[in-house]
């Protein structure tokens, strides 16, 4: 079984199985909800030892029982809006040049069918009216929901316009207490912003051939720019409620604590990201992968293919590879809207 398939399937028991058991009303018991963190640049798939053997004192297989798909539901009658703030302007600090793949990323958004809304320098305050305006809408026939969201920032916060926003405060408006319609729907977020000054000189990797496929590579990066600003007792039944923070994906461009970076007009987590969503437009076989599938290969892209090059020794030979964390509870299939409809 693949790990992420068996991740999601413990987020998935613990989210619609487990809650605290109360003797007096229902305001009193309380959701976990579990979060898996992956850089893996590849597929993980744990099978059982060639001398195992199942036998009557061996654990059970467990199947699910509540009669509910173990993959989203992506058929409805719309995909789902999707968010995408650049801030390139701010009071306090350099602006920002990452203009190109926020465009790019958009044309790929709504090839898979999404409504898509650019903001650009907003402040503080107008980027949390229009998020809690977003959460406010119906969004019971729609698939998804999506947030990309480029700028400065450190660990725990986003540079705006006017300041800071605290990271957490574009993921909570679209939790399950402050958004209904899109509970038991998947919630997709993509961060792209340094999230500290640590940089990762890399490390040699001699294991599946990872030194011959670079060298042929044909990417190059001669003309990095680091964002160099900015610096990240249990009821064994099922469950009516789910946790509200259940069935949400967030990736990051990089490790908490440690840089981002962008050559020329172009972020490089942004790039990858839209080059390996693109793949799942007109790849036959990527449309096959999950979206932790696909985020993976993402990671393994920005991995192996991605250098900094920099003026200042601390800047130059650095690699990044970006972060994804998941409390999805099913398999979630991101294909072209209109490849739904075909069949």
């Amino acid at each position: 079984m693949d790990i992420f398939q068996m991740l999601t399937n413990i987020n998935r028991r613990v989210a619609y199985e487990q809650e605290t058991n109360s003797n007096f009303n229902r305001d009193s018991t309380f959701k976990q909800m579990p979060i898996f963190e992956s850089m893996l640049t590849a597929n993980l798939q744990f099978e059982p030892n060639e001398s195992y053997s199942k036998d009557e004192n061996s654990a059970q297989t467990y199947t699910w029982s509540d009669g509910i798909s173990k993959e989203y539901e992506m058929d409805n009658n719309r995909r789902g809006k999707a968010m995408l703030f650049n801030q390139l302007n701010f009071n306090d600090s350099s602006p920002s040049t990452n203009t190109e793949c926020i465009e790019k990323l958009e044309k790929t958004l709504i090839d898979f069918g999404f409504e898509t809304t650019i903001y650009t320098d907003l402040k503080r305050d107008e980027i949390m009216s229009v998020l809690f305006k977003m959460a406010s809408e119906n969004h019971s026939d729609a698939d998804c929901f999506m947030v990309v969201f480029s700028t400065h920032g450190n660990e725990t916060m986003l540079k705006v316009k006017d300041g800071e926003l605290p990271v957490n405060h574009v993921f909570a408006p679209f939790y399950g207490d402050n958004c209904e319609t899109l509970i038991g729907k998947p919630k997709l977020f993509f961060i792209n912003a340094c999230r500290g000054e640590k940089t990762d000189c890399g490390t040699e990797n001699t294991h599946n051939n990872i030194a011959e496929q670079m060298q042929n590579c044909s990417l190059t990066n001669t003309s990095d720019e680091v964002d160099a600003k900015a610096a990240t007792s249990i009821k064994k039944q099922m469950a009516v409620s789910i946790p509200i923070s259940a069935d949400v994906l967030k990736m990051y461009s990089s490790p908490a604590g440690y840089k981002s970076y962008a050559t020329g007009t172009e972020a490089i987590f942004l790039k990858y990201l839209n080059e390996g969503l693109r793949k799942c437009l007109t790849d036959e076989n990527q449309k096959q992968h999950d979206i932790l599938q696909v985020l993976t290969n993402i990671s393994y892209d920005v991995a192996t293919n991605f250098e900094s090059y920099g003026k200042a020794f601390e800047d130059d030979a650095k690699k990044t590879i970006p972060v994804m964390s998941s409390s999805l509870t099913k398999t979630l299939y991101l294909k072209p809207k209109w490849f739904l409809i075909r069949l």
